[in-house]
């Protein structure tokens, strides 16, 4: 994707669809990738005093020509016919063939300093500006999650440890020091442990889904597929007359108070 930028900066939503089936992505996360890229470009440019044309930039020179595919264009830029052939030529199968394929000989180390720096030596991390930050390509620092800071530390030191996984309460509270809320009702708990985020080793940073982590590996940070994902299990408060799951002790003793749990919980001794 960074190769085809470099051809051509604003993709049509057909042309970022036909490119995301091709690399196996959405053609939103294309088209959001295209966007950050661009803002990115026009910032470092700002900084430094210059900035690129925002359109068409050439394969060779000044003519239209594909040196991949060795095709010409004609010679004239400021020809719509001319820039309009060559658009559709660079998001055809055969071009983006060849531009991954050529991008592919690039050193690894390379292509890692190119994902750590970004364009224009501008950073692809938290230290972005808001406007240029997404969540969905970069993740959230763990530090962002709603829960305690006791639990985030948590998270932060079996990350760092090396661990491949954090267990944690979304409260920070422990279970089995949770009886004396309960009276009555603590016969009725039980614990749910479910996968709630992946986070990137390399970044530090997690996400709500899986395919988001793999997408952030594909455009951002490649270095971090070598060290694996790292996944955050949560364990939720069950109620088991109920079957309702909850993330904290307040929720679950709210929950106990409720008329559909008394009327649970009633049936269900008036059946033993």
């Amino acid at each position: 994707m960074k190769s085809l930028f470099h051809d051509y900066k604003t993709p049509s939503m057909q042309e970022c669809d036909s490119l995301g089936r091709r690399i196996g992505l959405t053609k939103r996360v294309v088209q959001v990738w295209f966007q950050n890229t661009r803002a990115k470009e026009r910032k470092a440019g700002s900084s430094s005093g210059s900035a690129e044309p925002e359109e068409l930039i050439p394969c060779c020179g000044s003519s239209i020509y594909c040196q991949l595919c060795d095709m010409p264009f004609g010679n004239n830029l400021n020809n719509n016919n001319n820039c309009q052939l060559l658009q559709e030529h660079i998001f055809t199968e055969n071009h983006i063939e060849k531009r991954m394929f050529s991008a592919a000989q690039l050193p690894y180390y390379a292509l890692a300093a190119a994902a750590a720096g970004g364009i224009g030596g501008m950073p692809m991390n938290g230290l972005l500006p808001p406007l240029l930050y997404d969540p969905l390509l970069f993740g959230t620092p763990v530090s962002a999650l709603k829960v305690p800071e006791s639990v985030s530390q948590q998270i932060i030191t079996d990350m760092s440890s090396g661990k491949g996984q954090s267990c944690f309460t979304q409260d920070g509270l422990e279970i089995n020091k949770f009886e004396s809320k309960l009276v009555d009702n603590f016969g009725f708990l039980s614990s749910v442990d479910l996968e709630v985020g992946w986070g990137c080793q390399n970044c530090n940073n997690v996400f709500q889904q899986p395919e988001l982590l793999q997408n952030h590996w594909k455009l951002i940070c490649p270095a971090g597929e070598d060290i694996g994902a790292f996944k955050l299990i949560q364990t939720h408060y069950q109620c088991n007359p109920c079957q309702k799951k909850f993330g904290t002790q307040d929720d679950f003793c709210d929950h106990c108070l409720s008329v559909e749990h008394k009327t649970n919980c009633r049936a269900k001794k008036e059946s033993k």
